[in-house]
């Protein structure tokens, strides 16, 4: 990159310049062709064929589907003071396929095509721009590839068949992200905000966009400060102190995760009136979000509050972690992997020293007692949360027909001892889930800790686990690590659709009856 060479101050602004001028070509570029057309059109395909055949196999509502179709056919009937009870989230799913309802009856396959659209056409559109912007020197071909197998992560493609609100609430906040690559915040606080009637905890990720503007603009206001132009558009001179890294090196400083927050927040503070303006669209989505909660008696969801009242559950952060290492292994399996956790977490070596000049060599180890340290710290902090804040749902418990239920069953509760042993686990895909954005030099210490508040966010208010609170979370990281083998991204493209073959084999074929409800097919889902 021309912005890491050390040359005088009007060379390197030149060369910076002409940097970003190439880079805007190739977005440009992205704009013009139609290069995403077959891919996104063999998904379509795809996704068609397996959504007919569920609603052939399955054609009354399923589950969830219970209380969301029902109240979809009362919007498109134009009763919009009728709503269930049981519903928590907003009305934004019902509210998107209202018009569908002026060309044709709002059955439950009209329904859940809208979904399978969202998976096959939208998804794989938003997250190729997203992928011109974080990575604007990727090969096209790379960034449809990449595009698609997003839209196949199994815990999203399974969906495009049922009509959950999963789709749409990651449509949203992509077409959210995607604003705010391209600059227009007000774009992307109108878009966050309307996500927030999919879901309500994506108001996180509206926090998340609050923290990325604000590193924008602090990094805009140091660029002026280093190319000496220490004016700001008042007039009046722009103080940053202590003065913050370039942006570049921030995923690269020694202190990665301690030192760089620090100066952003001396910026901040010295920036408070600019940081507060830059934000504001954002602020107003909050603000409305807390409008709300106070309307909705103090809670979060809608309804049936009391099976879903906030409980904190700190081990959901592990089962995120690990999620998304398993499912993410093509892409980050590797020597170079293994070695640098071992190097960055044991760091132990063998060493030949000589105890005096006639003597042989003889073989030591060498300790490093502050890594050693730093790891017992960690392990001892996962032991404490798994000791202290386990935490199973009654619906988990109860609730056979979701494959976590097993999951659970056949590990976490096989033993009380199990949970403990696997800290170590949790450890390991904790360090690698941050290692792969790390390296991506796609993201700023700043960014990696926005993130990480809107997923923690996220889960450890849920007492429920669910793979599907997963998704966001894992759609965001997926998008920002650099991926530059073709095989590994084959290798995830055939992984995926081998699971979701089998998922909806499972859901369709594997039918059962609970002695409590005879002659109801109950159903194997995520």
């Amino acid at each position: 990159m021309y912005h890491k060479l050390t040359l005088p101050f009007p060379y390197n602004k030149v060369l910076r310049f002409l940097d970003d001028n190439i880079i805007e070509q190739e977005r440009e570029k992205r704009k013009m062709d139609h290069i995403l057309v077959p891919g996104v059109s063999a998904l379509l395909i795809g996704t068609a064929i397996v959504s007919t055949y569920i609603n052939y196999v399955v054609p009354e509502p399923y589950l969830d589907e219970v209380f969301h179709i029902p109240q979809a056919q009362a919007y498109c009937r134009n009763a919009f003071k009728t709503w269930d009870p049981k519903l928590t989230t907003p009305a934004g799913l019902y509210l998107t396929i209202y018009p569908l309802s002026y060309v044709s009856k709002c059955t439950p396959a009209l329904l859940r095509s809208v979904n399978a659209w969202g998976i096959a056409v939208l998804i794989p559109i938003f997250v190729y721009n997203i992928l011109g912007y974080i990575h604007p020197r990727k090969q096209r071909s790379e960034a449809v590839h990449e595009a698609i197998n997003v839209a196949l992560f199994p815990l999203l493609w399974f969906f495009s068949g049922l009509f959950y609100t999963d789709v749409y609430s990651t449509v949203w906040v992509l077409w959210s992200y995607l604003a705010w690559l391209r600059g227009c915040v007000g774009c992307s606080s109108i878009t966050a905000w309307w996500a927030l009637w999919f879901r309500q905890t994506n108001v996180l990720w509206t926090g998340f966009f609050i923290v990325l503007e604000v590193g924008r603009r602090i990094k805009g206001l140091h660029e002026k400060l280093v190319d000496g132009e220490g004016k700001a558009a008042t007039g009046k001179t722009v103080f940053l102190y202590p003065r913050p890294p370039r942006l570049s090196r921030l995923t690269h400083h020694p202190d990665f995760f301690f030192r760089t927050p620090i100066t952003h927040l001396f910026s901040i503070i010295s920036n408070a009136p600019t940081v507060i303006s830059s934000t504001f669209p954002y602020l107003l989505v909050i603000l409305s979000f807390a409008i709300f909660i106070v309307w909705n008696d103090f809670s979060l969801v809608l309804g049936d509050k009391s099976a879903h009242q906030p409980t904190p559950h700190l081990p959901q952060i592990f089962y995120f972690t690990l999620f998304t290492t398993i499912t993410s292994l093509p892409l980050l399996l590797s020597p170079n992997l293994l070695y640098h956790f071992y190097d960055q977490n044991i760091g132990i070596y063998p060493t030949t020293l000589s105890s005096s000049s006639r003597s042989r060599k003889s073989p030591k180890l060498t300790i490093p007692y502050t890594k050693l340290l730093r790891t017992t710290i960690l392990l001892t902090i996962i032991l404490a949360i798994i000791w202290r804040n386990t935490y199973f749902h009654p619906y988990l418990l109860a609730d056979n027909r979701h494959y976590v239920f097993y999951i659970f069953r056949r590990t976490l509760l096989a033993h009380p001892l199990i949970r403990y042993l696997a800290a170590p686990v949790y450890f390991a895909s904790t360090w690698t889930v941050l290692y792969a954005l790390k390296s991506s030099r796609s993201v700023s210490v700043l960014w990696v800790y926005a993130w990480a508040m809107a997923v923690i966010g996220t889960l450890v208010t849920a007492g429920l686990v669910e793979f599907r609170y997963f998704v966001l979370g894992w759609v965001i990281w997926r998008v920002n690590v650099r991926v530059e083998s073709v095989w590994r991204r084959w290798t995830e493209t055939v992984g995926f659709v081998f699971v979701n073959l089998a998922t909806v084999y499972v859901f369709t074929q594997w039918g059962f009856e609970w002695k409590q409800e005879r002659g109801v097919v109950q159903r194997f889902m995520w």
